[in-house]
């Protein structure tokens, strides 16, 4: 309490009796849920985490096959079309060869300088490619 201007100085005191009694001993509450409990939770939400991936494995192995399919289903297709500029470039070539070498006696357009008993293997893509 403060103290009056110009007044005597003024004290807190205790109510008349004194103050309550304070409860200061600790209470433990409950002390959580048994372990068998908690286990049988646990082991059911590793149980339902592993059913969730085994799903999404399958799912994805799914979705996997899918796109394998769809792409072996394309390579015919993307086969012929390389084919067919594999087959423009070699015209070009040949007509490239006859032209620069049109004056020389005795040469053969298209045919190997390597005079060797080798049967004719198809060149790589990146040689045409210039890689």
């Amino acid at each position: 309490m403060a103290t009056p201007i110009g007044g005597p100085p003024v004290q807190d005191i205790p109510p008349p009796g004194g103050y309550p009694k304070i409860f200061y001993k600790t209470r433990l509450g409950n002390r959580g849920p048994p372990s068998w409990a908690i286990w049988t939770g646990a082991i059911l939400v590793v149980s339902y985490g592993f059913v969730q991936v085994g799903r999404t494995n399958t799912e994805r192995r799914f979705w996997s096959d899918k796109k394998r399919e769809q792409k072996l289903a394309l390579a015919p297709l993307l086969q012929a079309d390389e084919d067919m500029i594999w087959i423009e470039r070699q015209k070009k070539a040949l007509a490239e060869e006859a032209e620069i070498m049109k004056h020389v006696p005795r040469w053969k357009v298209g045919e190997s300088v390597y005079k060797t008993n080798v049967t004719w293997i198809p060149p790589s893509v990146s040689a045409y490619k210039g890689e």
